[in-house]
C-alpha cells in the first residue's frame, strides 16, 4: 500500500531515518510470549531475595537452587529422577504449584548432568518459569549447556518463562543475555562487567549501575528500551506469569504440547 503523502506519513517515516514496517498477526498479542529475566550482582546485594519476591507472583514455577537459598518451595528434591517426573507430572496438570532441585554434589560434572536432565523436563512439559541461582556455574560466557539453550530458543513454543541469576554479568552466557528481556542489575563496579552491561543495555545504564549503593537496583527493559520504575504491581508483570495450561497430549514421548484446547483429540 503506497504511503499517504497527504497524511505526512512519507514526512514522519523519514524523520525516523528509516522506512519500519510493523507485523501485525490476527489474534496474537505480545504479552502472551514467554519472558527471559536476569537478575546480577554481586553476593549478598538481595539477588534470592528479589528472585523470591517475583516467583511467589507467578503461579506455576520451579527452580535449579543451586545455593540453596529458596526454603520458601514446598516441594523440594534432591534427586534428580523424582525432580524430573514432579515436573513432567505439574505440567501435564492444571493449578499452581512450586518446586525445586537443589543438588546435592556441588562437582562440575555432576552439576552439569542434573541441570540438563532438569532443562529437559521443563522443556517436555512447558506451562511453567524456571529459574535458575547462579546460571555461571553451569555455563561460560561463549557456551550455554545444549538442553538450556534449547530452551532459551524455543521456550516460547512451550509457554515457558526463565529468569537466571548472575554474581556478574560479564560471566553469564552471552546467547542468554542477547536473547533476554528485562535486565534486574544490582551494583556493579569492575570495568568488564560494565562494558558487558553497556553493550546488552546503554551506557547510561552502566553508568547508573556504578553507582548504585549496597542493595540497590535498577530494571532495565529491552522490548521498551527504557528504565522501569518498580511498583506492586511490577512483580505481577514482570513475568508472562498468566502461563497458559494446555496438555501434552501424547505423555512424555508423545506429541509436543498444544496450544490450543480445540486442536485436542
Amino acid at each position: 500500500m503506497p504511503l499517504d503523502l497527504e497524511r505526512g506519513e512519507e514526512r514522519r517515516l523519514c524523520r525516523r531515518n528509516t522506512f519500519a514496517n510493523r507485523l501485525i498477526i490476527p489474534g496474537s498479542l505480545p504479552e502472551q510470549q514467554n519472558r527471559i529475566v536476569a537478575i546480577a550482582g554481586r553476593k549478598g546485594s538481595g539477588k534470592s531475595t528479589l528472585t523470591r519476591e517475583i516467583l511467589i507472583h507467578a503461579r506455576r514455577r520451579f527452580i535449579f537452587d543451586t545455593v540453596a537459598d529458596h526454603t520458601w518451595v514446598p516441594d523440594q528434591f534432591s534427586n534428580v529422577a523424582e525432580a524430573h517426573s514432579y515436573i513432567f507430572e505439574r505440567g501435564q496438570s492444571e493449578g499452581e504449584f512450586a518446586g525445586s532441585f537443589i543438588p546435592e554434589d556441588a562437582g562440575e560434572k555432576s552439576l552439569d548432568v542434573d541441570f540438563g536432565e532438569i532443562s529437559i523436563a521443563v522443556f517436555d512439559a512447558g506451562n511453567m518459569t524456571l529459574a535458575v541461582e547462579e546460571l555461571p556455574m553451569m555455563s561460560e560466557p561463549n557456551y550455554v549447556p545444549p538442553a538450556f539453550n534449547r530452551l532459551i530458543r524455543l521456550g516460547r513454543h512451550r509457554s515457558v518463562n526463565i529468569l537466571y541469576t548472575g554474581q556478574r554479568l560479564s560471566e553469564c552466557p552471552r546467547r542468554v543475555t542477547a536473547a533476554t528481556d528485562v535486565f534486574v542489575l544490582f551494583s556493579h563496579t569492575e570495568p568488564r562487567d560494565l562494558d558487558a552491561i553497556s553493550e546488552r543495555t546503554t551506557p547510561e545504564v552502566a553508568d547508573l549501575t556504578a553507582n548504585l549503593d549496597h542493595h540497590e537496583f535498577i530494571v532495565y527493559d529491552v522490548r521498551s528500551r527504557s528504565l522501569i520504575l518498580v511498583d506492586k504491581w511490577w512483580y505481577d508483570s514482570v513475568l508472562n506469569s498468566d502461563e497458559r495450561w494446555t496438555p501434552a497430549i501424547g505423555g512424555k514421548f508423545g506429541r509436543s504440547a498444544l496450544w490450543s484446547l480445540n486442536d485436542a483429540e
